[in-house]
């Protein structure tokens, strides 16, 4: 079975070069995703204050972070 010939031309391309257009790729495909996210106009259920306050509560119920967080007393 042979490889794609874009594959061929990454694994023959310098280790930099390789890694730059994969960084570059992230970094297209994670503005795309903002920019939709952004242009629907409404926040995730998880940024609501709802959402925080009963997030807080759980974690006291669990006492999660005994020493330093939410359940240190």
């Amino acid at each position: 079975m042979a490889f794609p010939k874009w594959i061929q031309a990454l694994e023959a391309a310098p280790r930099g070069k390789a890694i730059g257009g994969a960084l570059g790729a992230s970094i297209v495909l994670s503005g795309f995703v903002w920019s939709i996210l952004m242009s629907t106009g409404h926040k995730p259920a998880t940024l609501t204050d709802d959402w925080r306050q009963a997030n807080k509560e759980f974690m006291k119920f669990q006492k999660m972070n005994p020493i330093f967080g939410i359940s240190a007393k």
